[in-house]
């Protein structure tokens, strides 16, 4: 079938026939349960796209099911998504389809259960559709009279599609489903960016964004509930740093955790857990010492005051990195 209908379009195409013969004849195969048979209807979609107008809804939620029924082949679930991420682009850039667009987002929440990979690409078109729907709302709002009425809430998808990996506060450091956490912040984060210098958004808007602030807040606590997630933190901000379009995010991460983050810090033993932050904030030239040369102050304190037979090894240890953080500084 897939080998007749590439030899079918060219001949459609140039004998000028009409395409919706072909949709009433092949169009019920993305119904059926064969991955190439819905990848032939996606294609002859693509080609004969005006001939298909009207059946956006009706393709995005059969690739939705397929997605999200258990019994399929992983691999079949997770061509899905794949053909999802390409499809929305379509749908979204359709005002004619907003209210659509804004109800299939909700479907694109990944399930407890899920697989990993099915779970990352859900969280990867979640962050793509919320921007293109973002997209599309400004262009429709910018020409109607309705404000902001329907617009999507980013935050709020955010927050409820990392439910489905929310276990990640409490795994190793290393574990699977923390990278995957972390690689959704930062396609959250830079989805409505590209590393284009062509590229119209600029470091200003995503600053001023409400997912960069609920980003801010959401790391803040979690170095401070789960200290052992503070290098994986450090690592997202070195990604950040280390990029030329979004360095300044990273700055401003950095920023908000010498003025959020040292205030709330326990003075214990465990301190020196958030020393691979306090190593970035110390490298970045936009941040007054102040605050920081006072925290390691207080704990140089503490270490003597707890400096016994016990504790020696500890404290010279823990003394001599925060050490080398102060050398840093200077």
């Amino acid at each position: 079938m897939m080998e007749f209908v590439s030899m079918v379009i060219p001949v459609v195409v140039a004998l000028e026939l009409q395409p919706s013969m072909l949709r009433v004849q092949l169009f019920g195969m993305i119904h059926s349960y064969d991955p190439l048979l819905c990848h032939v209807v996606l294609a002859m979609f693509m080609r004969f796209i005006d001939a298909f107008d009207g059946q956006e809804g009706e393709v995005s939620s059969r690739l939705l099911l397929i997605s999200r029924e258990a019994h399929h082949y992983l691999v079949f679930r997770l061509l899905a998504i794949h053909w999802l991420l390409g499809f929305n682009q379509l749908v979204f850039s359709k005002q004619s389809r907003i209210e659509n667009g804004n109800e299939a987002i909700s479907t694109f929440y990944p399930s407890l259960f899920d697989p990993l990979a099915l779970k990352a690409l859900k969280l990867d078109l979640l962050a793509s559709s919320s921007v293109l729907r973002l997209k599309s709302d400004s262009d429709y709002n910018s020409s109607s009279r309705d404000g902001d009425d329907g617009l999507v809430d980013t935050v709020k998808v955010f927050e409820q599609g990392l439910l489905a990996v929310s276990s990640f506060k409490w795994l190793p450091p290393g574990s699977t489903e923390i990278a995957i956490a972390f690689r959704t912040f930062h396609k959250f984060l830079i989805a409505g960016s590209s590393h284009s210098d062509s590229d119209p958004s600029t470091t200003r808007n995503l600053l001023d964004s409400l997912i960069f602030r609920t980003l801010q807040v959401m790391l803040v606590n979690l170095m401070l509930e789960s200290r052992r997630l503070v290098p994986v933190v450090a690592a997202f901000v070195d990604r950040l740093v280390s990029c030329k379009k979004h360095s300044w995010l990273g700055e401003r991460l950095l920023q908000k955790f010498d003025a959020h983050l040292l205030p709330k810090v326990k003075m214990d033993y465990k301190l020196v857990y958030c020393f691979p932050i306090f190593d970035r904030i110390a490298e970045n030239q936009t941040i007054p010492p102040c605050g920081l040369l006072e925290l390691l102050t207080n704990f140089m304190i503490f270490l003597v005051e707890k400096h016994g037979p016990d504790t020696m090894m500890k404290s010279w240890s823990q003394g001599s990195r925060a050490l080398g953080i102060c050398r840093t500084m200077l």
